[in-house]
């Protein structure tokens, strides 16, 4: 079995694991089957309900300068921001995500459906997002918290027009849809509960 012949190379503090290593950690877990969501983007009311909560907290934070700044360019305007927003969310993938609080660490993995012994549709429609008890994810460790992983490569890499429109784009997308930048990154292997009895 994987565990027990890996189990001398499985680190336990993500804090001390390096890039690539395999590393075990347990929390509260939940999955978001982000591919349910893909036909939503499509719906009016789904953008209608969006704009709306975009055109309040705008009302709750701008100033007059901004209002101007608006009506002056209508892509700044809360519709405008949602129109762009709902067009990249139909381009980009929709998967399912995991996340776990793992004592002060919080950890983000892409999962694949094919691997599921229940349907990731059953377990929301079971559980909602938050599946109870305590999860187990042994994985490699592939992203630290975007403040710990010190600086990134070369900024001034020379791209194509199509290159440099998708280094603007990814930023985007994982922002919208990826892992968050406080989260570490793994790539799972394992995920599982302990049975009792």
């Amino acid at each position: 079995m994987f565990l027990d012949n890996a189990k001398d190379m499985i680190l336990r503090d993500l804090t001390k694991a390096g890039i690539g290593q395999f590393v075990l950690a347990s929390g509260n877990v939940s999955i978001l089957d982000l591919v349910m969501l893909k036909k939503a983007w499509d719906l009016k009311s789904v953008k209608k309900l969006a704009t709306m909560g975009a055109e309040q907290s705008q009302a709750h934070t701008s100033n007059r300068q901004q209002r101007r700044a608006s009506q002056s360019n209508p892509a700044s305007t809360p519709a405008g921001t949602i129109d762009f927003m709902f067009d990249l969310l139909g381009i980009m993938p929709h998967g399912i995500q995991a996340q776990v609080l793992s004592g002060e660490s919080k950890i983000w993995s892409a999962l694949n459906a094919d691997f599921f012994i229940t349907p990731p549709a059953d377990l929301s429609l079971n559980h909602g997002s938050h599946l109870p008890g305590i999860w187990n994810l042994v994985g490699i460790l592939d992203a630290v918290p975007d403040n710990a992983a010190g600086p990134s490569g070369p900024a001034d890499t020379e791209h194509s027009l199509v290159g440099n429109l998708t280094t603007t784009i990814q930023p985007l997308m994982r922002q919208m849809l990826g892992r968050p930048t406080s989260s570490y990154g793994l790539t799972p292997l394992l995920v599982f509960r302990e049975v009792n009895g």
